[in-house]
């Protein structure tokens, strides 16, 4: 995994992604504390791989000093099982079915700063989003830190949350992202309301 991201990071750079990196090179890597000597390929592997693993995003803002939610929360929770965890399941480990959730956890695990819940499942689905970007369609994306992955969808249409819950319809058994031929199977306001408050915590 480290040789290919060395590899597309410097892909357009025409440089072999094998280097050595000195204070001569980038004078900044003397307040990380590198010393006289540069830092060879393996070890320049080896710092990527530890800030990997120590690495860990800003809490949600939305679920500092809480525990609970509210009742428009739990509304929307209740309305995210039912309509969208099919897809974006509450799994703690994208590829492994075994990690989902049950329902009863969902508000301990959300409500902590971790939030180690990842809202997908490792699947292609067609959600009326195009162009797909496989013959299957589209993988099921991580809902998790959702308020950080602005503008939405594969193709970037949908500017806002509100936005991708207005276009979002339920038509023969189908949720379609890309909305359904007319009103019928749309989300009403104060569900689209509900699932904005959910949403905004993951």
């Amino acid at each position: 995994m480290t040789h290919n991201e060395f590899r597309v990071a410097g892909l357009r750079s025409r440089h072999d992604p094998w280097f050595s990196l000195g204070v001569a090179q980038a004078p900044w890597l003397a307040y990380l504390g590198v010393g006289a000597d540069p830092l060879s390929p393996e070890e320049l592997r080896q710092a990527l791989m530890v800030f990997f693993m120590e690495f860990n995003h800003r809490a949600n803002p939305s679920v500092l000093g809480r525990s609970t939610w509210s009742a428009e929360e739990r509304r929307g929770a209740e309305i995210f099982r039912d309509r969208c965890e099919g897809c974006h399941q509450a799994r703690l480990v994208t590829d492994r079915v075994a990690s989902r959730v049950p329902f009863d956890e969902w508000e301990r695990l959300v409500m902590t700063a971790r939030g180690p819940i990842v809202w997908a499942r490792d699947t292609y689905e067609k959600t009326g989003v195009v162009p797909y970007v496989h013959e299957s369609g589209t993988r099921v994306p991580s809902l998790r830190r959702l308020y950080k992955k602005r503008p939405y969808f594969t193709n970037g249409s949908a500017a806002d949350l509100e936005d991708v819950l207005r276009r979002a319809g339920f038509s023969g058994g189908l949720f379609l992202h890309g909305g359904a031929a007319d009103d019928t199977g749309k989300l009403d306001s104060a569900s689209r309301t509900a699932l904005l408050a959910f949403l905004d915590l993951l």
